[in-house]
């Protein structure tokens, strides 16, 4: 089913709730979320493969090392859709719960990251004002 339970329960002229029992307990149905993926073609997947293998042609018997860096911010998380705080009244929530700030300069750290075909290198954590580049 691609519809709300909200329009099918109006369609059929029955509550939200007896829809959601029929549809959960009756039926067997769990309500899940549409993922967002990309977009591969068959074209695609086939320009892939022939780089993929002209690349180990060039470079056979040599060793690949792969490489990433990522900042982690030290920030709270926030998910607005599962996050929720349950109260009687919303002025019952203090602010320091309710409000998650967020600062353009949080704190961060800048992690470096590699592996190759005989294991993994050491954990490189990147000082703040460093450049990353291939040098």
């Amino acid at each position: 089913m691609n519809r709300s339970i909200r329009k099918t329960a109006s369609d059929l002229n029955v509550s939200i709730g007896t829809l959601w029992t029929i549809m959960t307990k009756d039926l067997g149905y769990k309500p899940y979320k549409k993922r967002k993926v990309h977009g591969v073609t068959e074209a695609t997947t086939k320009k892939r493969r022939n780089r993929a293998k002209l690349i180990l042609s060039r470079h056979a018997g040599q060793e690949f090392v792969f490489s990433d860096e990522k900042p982690f911010v030290l920030q709270q998380p926030h998910n607005a859709q599962n996050d929720r705080l349950w109260a009687p009244t919303f002025a019952s929530i203090s602010p320091s719960h309710i409000n998650i700030p967020r600062f353009q300069s949080a704190a961060s750290v800048m992690v470096w990251g590699a592996v190759c075909r005989r294991g993994k290198l050491p954990l490189l954590f990147i000082d703040k004002n460093a450049k990353i580049n291939a040098a």
